[in-house]
């Protein structure tokens, strides 16, 4: 037995050893070291420093420690090659060499790292990106005036005339649809029900997958959807509709849906396609086909009031049912009608969303609805009786404030008041009162009001009587009530009794029929409504089918909207600044920039008039002029607000598309009717020049560019849908290898003896201007002193020519000119711009783009802000870099308490130390400096002539965006303007020459005495009636848009604010098979595992220095670099945005144990935890330490990924450690889990953050991409309310 103890306890021994060398480590990491006491790291994450730089205070400007000696001082500043000896002056000042320095002298060694970063980034623009070689390019090619308006033939007429030519053809297709279907005779329908169940072994096989409709559908038959109520001799085309369908997708490719809607809300719909359950496919469907029934037929307007009872007769079954009805109601009504709504109990009530809705109706446009809808979902029932009479004089009263009554007319107009009750009433004589009250105010109106009442029933309570009396109402039986009164006798409605919420669709029917409704027989055309199955935008086409003068049904078919305005969405003018938008002829937007793009909308857009879009002075009386002018010219001069330049012109031209409602429209803002284009050259496409699908280019070698495939033998072409004549044709069609050898034998044939595969004419000029690029960027490639934090390099011409090095393939919705790098470069034209970090689609994490513009081409070289921009260059760096950059910069940023930072000229931040430090905390896109930096933020709006609160008008989800403007062109080095704050002071100068600042903050106090409050539950600002810039410092935030539902306008100073411009685009990456990949070499090796230190890690393409165990809180012992995915954050085995972490990646302490005894396997857990202890104590204590000599104290939490957010009992145990201990700081923003979207916003259809469940990012300034937004804790609650449910923080 001895020797077994002997094995027993020997690991137990050894374990005690390491726990004492442990406790000894430990405890002697209480005295500083040497390092420490001389100052010398200067890691990225900033190094561990005793000493304070008291960088705020010209009185305590010196250090408490000793400084270091020059040779090591020296070595710290050329350690990075950025920084030479030359330099000691600054860093001295930076340092606090010698006493009794003034603070401004600060400003020296800022402007010296500006000055350095600023043409550093030039640099990288014409040595890495080549911007001079490029523009030389241009400079040489020959350019010709081309006119706007040649031969009265302008942009706008030549679109309106193609999209006549396409809209003809559909409604010729629907005439003949028509025809067939009065001159078939009905068949049974039920050939493959939409919503039953179907034979699966038998069907499925059948069916195919379509990305057009976005489902798999069967192409040989309709699907039908027949409701229990239907009548006998209701017409159904059947097997007709099935071979008229079939035709009409052989000869039109392009169609969408086609659909025979009945009058007993019966349809079929071709191709038959099976509708899941879980969505229902009663709610899916059939209100949008009722709404298209009752659109069609009735294209007069109709006035309708609509009375729901919510007394306390109702049972909670029947108030549910008069709601749905209610919402039903309101799903019919087109935007041509007039809607009022009542709620009734003792006293009526309105929708509160204007004061005007308790007076008049107004029109029932898709806003109206969400709204009214709103207002049903949050009718309740109330303690006392409805007063029905009262109800009825109500409704009365708003037909009678809308309606303009021709006494010389005897036709009606179509007014209808609808009443949803049980119609229980409170005395036996009420319903004469209420017959009086309907006879006295319809007396005024000519008795042209006709009343329907829907009774609202619960099946175990028969309701004979109040049924009665409803029907009375319905047929305002005045006789039965009113005795001794010759009353004029007014038409009958209907009453319906409904007990159930279901096929309500089919249970209200027609509500219209009992009015004096004309049928029109023309086709009719919609407004864009966004189909939920294809998943894209889409105009429908009807017309009526009649039989013996009698309705039997309405024919339609669903179009793509990219299909019809393709030429608008991709529309490029000669002139620059202009762009084009196609309304309707009451006004409504159907296509314009400022929405979201039609093929890539991922929502029902809000219907908005013109004239709110448009909002410039004078641009009322031009609308006017399209309205009464089938085409036409008109220039606007607006006041542009600029002291050099007073007015400006903006030229408008339009023409109505022939035949149909709509009005196509192009504009060009600054005026000139003339530009230039390329002249025809020949093309010389180099052989490292191939077309971006390389899936389809076998003997090209390729290699894997992070999660991309890749070549780096060869720049990539990518083509954008607005190169090509047909961008509709080109993004629903398949690329095939014909097409590609096809694109790129016309671009480089100078023969013409290759046909145009359908590509614009300029576009083989720009190509043959971006080719001549390519051997430079691949020189530039292969330099490893930047090359190794660099993605790609690219640049776009206007007409969507894309050129990629390393060459990438590309998604075809891709569009290179609606992307953020491009669109911030033309704001800044001549000039470096950064864009703030995002999520890189092609696997490199988060990065930085620097892009430039290049000028239209002149012989002299001599180019200005004012000329035309013919291409934008771009180059993707990592994130790392750029702090990288500003460590080398300013060397005094890695002290303790001190923090650099750049950001754009919207004060979103591009490099912060936050964004670097190995905490697992993110995102780092869209992180605004009022959200890190609070009481800088505080203090610069101060600096008036530096920054400025703007507004915008989002009309896409109706939010005013707040939002902040810093001046580029102010020289001088912005500080504290607050007298008396001396616990954080800042030095903020722009970057010249770029749309960037450079900042350095220090803090010496613990206790922060400002912030900037953001809502913790929303976006929403904290008082949208006020906006004093120097009142307080708030978060980018919005607040609601107010368009008064009466007269459609914009109510007090908002119809003056100008109109936000739509995000820039989302980037889809091209599927690429992971096995594939896997089986690729690396474009560029940047040998992760042989970098040894931080320095030569960090910030590496596809590089992470490793620093924390995978709990992301305890610091690994030995910090190594590693490929990205295994260590994302510098947390081992941390999830990334991509999916694709690998997890089990162990550090070598905790490699697995071979099997052992039982014995000493006890012995060992006995040990670990022993080790255990001693690990949690070095750790609280090395924590408390870096709290106390940290190089940076920040008075807002990062931000916190999503996707990090699966263990919530860290932030428990954080909470419970706050309230046990105390909170001294004040807590600004904590950015976990905070709601995307505002409770003012409209949101029309939910939308899954791209890429699964996480949300990478969040946006404080654009309302079409998801986001998180900053929270914020009232200073007295902080230490209580910190650990409560978010939702109840406000």
């Amino acid at each position: 037995m001895a020797p077994v103890k002997k094995v027993i306890w020997a690991p137990v021994v050894l374990l005690l050893f390491v726990f004492w060398v442990l406790f000894a480590r430990c405890r002697s990491a209480d005295e500083p070291n040497a390092s420490e006491r001389d100052d010398g790291g200067t890691g990225i994450g900033g190094g561990r420093s005793s000493s304070t730089i008291y960088f705020n205070n010209p009185h305590l400007l010196r250090e408490d420690k000793p400084t270091k000696d020059e040779d090591e001082e020296d070595e710290l500043l050329s350690r990075n090659g950025v920084l030479t000896k030359g330099d000691r002056r600054m860093l001295n000042v930076m340092l606090g060499a010698g006493e009794g320095r003034e603070f401004q002298e600060g400003n020296l060694h800022l402007k010296e790292a500006a000055a350095m970063i600023a043409s550093h980034l030039r640099n990288v623009c014409n040595d890495q990106l080549r911007v001079t070689s490029m523009q030389a390019v241009f400079d040489n090619l020959p350019f010709v005036s081309q006119s706007v308006w040649k031969d009265d033939e302008g942009d706008a007429a030549q679109i309106a005339n193609r999209m006549q030519i396409k809209l003809k053809k559909y409604s010729e297709a629907l005439r003949r649809t028509k025809k067939r279907f009065e001159e078939s005779h009905g068949d049974e329908c039920r050939l493959f029900p939409c919503c039953e169940d179907y034979d699966v072994e038998k069907l499925d096989p059948l069916m195919t997958s379509s990305e057009q409709f976005g489902k798999r559908v069967l192409r040989s038959t309709t699907c039908d959807f027949v409701p229990a109520t239907v009548s006998t001799d209701s017409f159904c085309p059947g097997r007709n509709a099935t071979a008229s369908f079939t035709d009409n997708a052989k000869e039109y490719p392009a169609l969408k849906w086609q659909y025979f809607i009945s009058p007993d809300n019966a349809y079929v719909r071709y191709p038959a396609h099976y509708v899941d359950r879980n969505v229902g496919c009663n709610d899916q469907d059939e209100a949008r086909m009722r709404e298209l029934y009752l659109a069609t037929l009735h294209t007069v307007p109709k006035f309708i009031v609509i009375l729901i009872d919510h007394g306390n007769s109702l049972s909670k079954n029947q108030l549910s049912i008069s709601k749905a009805i209610g919402k039903t109601l309101l799903s019919f009504l087109s935007p041509q009608d007039f809607v009022g709504l009542v709620g009734l109990s003792s006293a009526p009530s309105y929708p509160l969303r204007d004061s005007c809705l308790s007076s008049t109706m107004v029109r029932a446009t898709l806003e109206t609805k969400i709204y009214f809808a709103r207002f049903i979902d949050n009718l309740v029932k109330e303690k006392d009786a409805a007063n029905h009479s009262l109800g009825f004089s109500k409704a009365f009263e708003l037909i009678r404030n809308t309606v303009a009554l021709d006494n010389r007319s005897s036709i009606c107009p179509s007014m209808l008041v609808v009443y949803i009750s049980r119609g229980l009433l409170s005395y036996l004589t009420e319903a004469r009162t209420i017959m009086e009250t309907i006879a006295e105010e319809n007396k005024k109106l000519g008795y042209c009001v006709v009343i329907n009442t829907f009774a609202v029933i619960d099946d175990d309570r028969p309701l004979m009587y109040e049924k009665n009396v409803l029907q009375d109402l319905a047929d305002q039986n005045y006789i039965k009530y009113i005795s001794g009164q010759l009353l004029r006798k007014a038409k009958k409605g209907m009453m319906v009794a409904v007990n159930t919420t279901q096929n309500l669709g089919s249970v209200v029917g027609n509500p219209f029929r009992v009015l004096n409704l004309s049928i029109s027989k023309r086709i009719v055309y919609s407004l864009p409504h966004w189909d939920p199955v294809g998943k894209c935008l889409v105009l429908s086409v009807t017309i009526a089918c009649f039989r013996d003068d009698r309705v039997i049904g309405v024919v339609g078919f669903d179009i793509h909207l990219t299909d019809i305005a393709e030429d608008l969405i991709s529309y490029v003018g000669v002139v620059p600044r202009s762009y084009g938008f196609l309304v309707d002829v009451d006004g409504y937007v159907i296509v314009h920039p400022t929405f979201a793009r039609v093929g890539v909308a991922t929502e029902q857009p809000v219907h908005t008039h013109i004239v709110q879009l448009e909002n410039r002075s004078g641009f009322q009386s031009v609308w006017e002029k399209m309205q009464r002018m089938d085409s036409g010219k008109d220039i606007l001069v607006v006041s542009t607000g600029n002291r050099s330049e007073a007015v400006e012109r903006m030229s408008f031209f339009w023409k109505r598309v022939e035949d149909t409602p709509y009005i196509v429209c192009t504009v060009v803002e600054n005026g000139n009717e003339e530009g230039k284009v390329l002249k025809t050259n020949e093309v010389a496409t180099p052989s490292d020049v191939v077309y971006h699908r390389l899936d389809m280019v076998q003997e090209l070698k390729k290699c894997r560019h992070m999660k991309q495939l890749a070549t780096s033998k060869a720049a990539a072409l990518f083509l954008a849908s607005s190169c090509f004549y047909s961008p509709f044709e080109f993004l629903s069609q398949k690329e095939t290898r014909r097409n590609v050898q096809g694109y790129m034998a016309y671009i480089s044939d100078n023969t013409k003896l290759i046909a145009n595969p359908g590509l614009k004419s300029n576009v083989r000029n720009d190509v043959a201007a971006l080719v001549n690029i390519v051997s430079e960027w691949k020189r530039q490639f292969l330099d490893g002193s930047i090359g190794q934090y660099i993605v790609r390099r690219y640049v776009a011409t206007p007409r969507g020519v894309f050129l990629v090095y390393p060459g990438t393939m590309m998604d075809k919705r891709y569009d290179p000119t609606k992307r953020h790098w491009y669109l911030r470069a033309l704001e800044y034209p001549g000039q470096v711009v950064l864009t703030t970090p995002y999520l890189d689609f092609g696997g490199a994490g988060y990065i930085v783009t620097v892009s430039h513009t290049i000028y239209e081409g002149k012989s002299a070289a001599l180019h200005g802000a004012s000329d035309a921009i013919v291409a934008v260059m771009g180059v993707d760096f990592t994130l790392g870099y750029f702090y990288k950059l500003l460590l080398e910069s300013m060397p005094v940023c890695a002290r303790d308490r001190m923090a650099c930072f750049i950001m754009d000229d919207m004060g979103y931040l591009i490099a912060h130390p936050g964004f670097v430090e190995p905490n697992g905390k993110g995102p780092v896109e869209q992180q605004h400096i009022t959200h890190k930096e609070p009481l800088v933020a505080n203090d610069v709006l101060n600096h008036k002539e530096f920054v400025r609160k703007k507004l915008c008008n989002s009309f896409s989800d109706r939010t005013v965006q707040r939002f902040y403007k810093f001046n580029t062109s102010l020289d001088v080095t912005l500080t504290n303007l607050v007298h008396g704050e001396h616990c954080s002071r800042y030095h903020i100068l722009a970057i010249k020459g770029t749309n960037t600042f450079l900042g350095i903050v220090n803090q010496t106090c613990d206790m922060v005495t400002a912030f900037c409050p953001c809502s913790m539950v929303d976006r929403l600002c904290l008082n949208c009636h006020r906006m004093e810039q120097s009142e307080w410092c708030e978060c980018p935030c919005e607040c609601p848009l107010d368009v008064d539902l009466c007269t459609n306008k914009l109510s007090g100073d908002q119809q003056f604010y100008p109109s936000c411009l739509h995000a820039p685009d989302d980037v889809y990456s091209f599927g690429v098979d992971s096995p594939l990949l896997e089986s690729l070499p690396f474009c560029t090796d940047t040998k992760c595992p042989l970098r040894t230190t931080e320095s030569d890690c960090f910030g590496v393409l596809g590089c992470e220095w490793c620093q924390l165990e995978m709990n992301g809180r305890i610091p690994l012992a030995h910090p190594f670099c590693v490929e990205q995915r295994r260590c994302f954050g510098g947390i081992l085995g941390a999830r990334t945005p991509y999916a694709d972490e690998i997890v089990g990646l162990q550090s070598e302490e905790y490699l697995g144990m071979k099997n052992t005894p039982v014995g000493p396997v006890a012995g060992g857990i006995m040990g670990c935890f022993l080790v255990l202890a001693v690990a949690v104590y070095c750790y609280r204590h090395h924590v408390h330490r870096s709290h106390m000599h940290h190089h940076y104290v920040s008075t807002v939490p990062d931000n916190q990924m999503r996707i990090s957010q699966l263990d919530e009992n860290e932030e428990q145990d954080n909470c419970k450690e706050a309230n046990a201990v105390g909170q001294s700081n004040l807590v600004m923003a904590a950015f976990e889990n905070a709601p995307d979207i505002s409770p003012y916003r409209i949101s029309t259809g939910y939308r899954r953050p791209a890429g699964g469940d996480s949300d990478h990012g969040y946006s404080t300034m654009t309302p079409h991409e998801d986001s998180e937004h900053a929270p914020y804790v009232e200073p007295l609650l902080l230490g209580r309310d910190k650990c409560r449910d978010r939702k109840s923080v406000v």
